[in-house]
């Protein structure tokens, strides 16, 4: 999937598609928020959880390695190649 069309998709789609077709990389705590990181082909995606009720806030989309920085100490290098 292009990152165009993954963009274009709703909160439930996006979900539905990284948890059947994203690499799950690595997790982490901010601001009263889980945040799970997700390798697609083209792209990274993060997904803001609300702590208190699950609720999903927020996708944030990227290609940049930079991004990965928060994560460099959390990702194991066997989860980043899908099989």
């Amino acid at each position: 999937m292009k990152l165009s069309e993954f963009i274009t998709l709703s909160k439930e789609e996006k979900k539905v598609f990284l948890f059947k077709e994203g690499a799950p990389i690595a997790q982490r705590r901010i601001l009263g928020y889980k945040v799970f990181l997700f390798q697609l082909p083209d792209f990274y995606v993060e997904i803001h959880c609300a702590i208190e009720n699950k609720e999903i806030k927020e996708f944030m989309i990227f290609r940049d390695a930079e991004y990965l920085t928060p994560y460099l100490d959390a990702i194991q290098i066997n989860n980043i190649f899908k099989e």
